[in-house]
């Protein structure tokens, strides 16, 4: 295993970070120009909803009805995190909504306690934030294995974070935690990766898959102590579960259960239908654009799967579980950019974190691939024709 030195900025690893924050900072520009300039758009609150009626005094822009997105539950969160009564009432399955209080609760400490337009503000300045340590992180540990820290722009620049930083999502400061746990761990620090593993789970529940691929990892391996690491790497998971037993106690309705199955379904079901629909929709650039970033995603799913059989690495292990997760994706995670996406940042991360024991081009190319379909997909957002709605 190799080993990190202590966590420290340097001038050399701040570099791609910057670029990667004026990058993010310019795509938001463009996509405020398109909304009077209001940040609030970020946070995609429909006309005539619940949600918007409640603030309807805050200034925030309103979309079209129909056309709102998860952005505004977390803006809701972010502003009233303690006022359950509330939250219930404007919001659909809010115990669910609430396993992912990390961001919001961020945000709300950052906006001084909730203020209106400081809370439109910090929920996507966090989000570029966490992409801008995100790439620090990774340009650190490549230049550990005598890599170049630009490569760290694969990660940062993925369609995924960009997606979650359009719409005020959790990915980029769940992934942030997710990464920094990943660096502890290569530095032995055990205990500061467990802590930043739990946040991480109570960011986005799909994390907790890291904490079972450490301690899958650690079974395989059996290095010394092993059995301590694995029980020490077992507490994300006490504490979501524990977590989601204050949520039941708290809201009646809205539990975990029917959203796991909203989102999960038989083996390869969702991929059949995606399919199927790409077969039957005409021949466009946006379906061409579908084609290419599932083509990618399942080249990297099999260098996964083929270098975790040839011999597992912490990379490869977690890697293989998200492939599994993937292939049970209902439908709805996998019909539009801005879902699928995201559901695949963590398949890219693992394969962009594989990429210096391997030293494979191939994926690099797939990285590559990546930041291409991004680039792509904005292009048309932007200049051809607009899809935000």
């Amino acid at each position: 295993m190799i080993q990190l030195p202590a966590f420290h900025f340097r001038r050399s690893h701040i570099w791609p970070a910057a670029v990667v924050l004026f990058l993010y900072l310019m795509l938001g520009a463009l996509y405020l120009n398109h909304y009077d300039w209001n940040v609030g758009a970020f946070s995609r609150i429909g006309q005539g909803s619940s949600i918007g009626q409640l603030f309807s005094n805050d200034g925030i822009y309103l979309v079209p009805p129909g056309a709102g997105y998860d952005g505004q539950f977390y803006y809701v969160l972010a502003r009233r995190p303690f006022d359950f009564e509330t939250v219930s009432r404007v919001i659909d399955f809010p115990a669910w909504r609430y396993q992912r209080i990390v961001y919001p609760l961020t945000v709300w400490f950052l906006s001084l306690f909730g203020h209106a337009t400081l809370v439109a503000l910090f929920l996507p300045l966090v989000n570029i934030v966490s992409v801008g340590m995100s790439v620090y992180l990774l340009g650190r540990l490549l230049e550990r294995y005598a890599l170049n820290p630009w490569l760290s722009l694969l990660y940062g620049l993925s369609p995924g974070l960009i997606f979650s930083f359009f719409y005020n999502l959790a990915e980029p400061l769940a992934y942030f935690f997710v990464i920094a746990a990943v660096y502890y761990f290569l530095n032995n620090r055990f205990i500061r990766s467990t802590i930043f593993l739990t946040i991480a789970a109570l960011t986005k529940e799909i994390c907790l898959l890291v904490a079972v691929g450490f301690m899958l990892f650690l079974l395989l391996t059996r290095p010394s102590g092993y059995f301590k690491k694995v029980l020490l790497y077992a507490v994300p998971v006490v504490v979501f579960i524990t977590w989601l037993i204050v949520l039941k106690i708290l809201f009646s309705a809205g539990t975990y259960a029917p959203i796991v199955d909203f989102n999960l379904g038989m083996p390869f079901a969702g991929f059949m239908i995606k399919v199927k629909l790409l077969f039957a929709s005409q021949a466009s650039f946006h379906t061409l654009l579908d084609v290419f970033f599932y083509f990618i995603s399942l080249v990297g799913a099999i260098f996964i799967v083929n270098n975790f059989f040839r011999g597992p690495t912490i990379y490869t292990t977690i890697g293989v579980l998200y492939v599994a997760l993937a292939i049970t994706f209902a439908p709805t995670l996998l019909l539009f950019p801005k879902e699928y996406t995201r559901n695949f940042i963590g398949l890219s991360l693992f394969l962009f974190l594989s990429y210096p024991l391997t030293k494979s081009k191939a994926t690099l190319i797939l990285l590559a691939g990546y930041v291409l379909s991004g680039v792509l997909y904005f292009s048309e957002m932007f200049f051809f024709r607009n899809i935000f709605y």
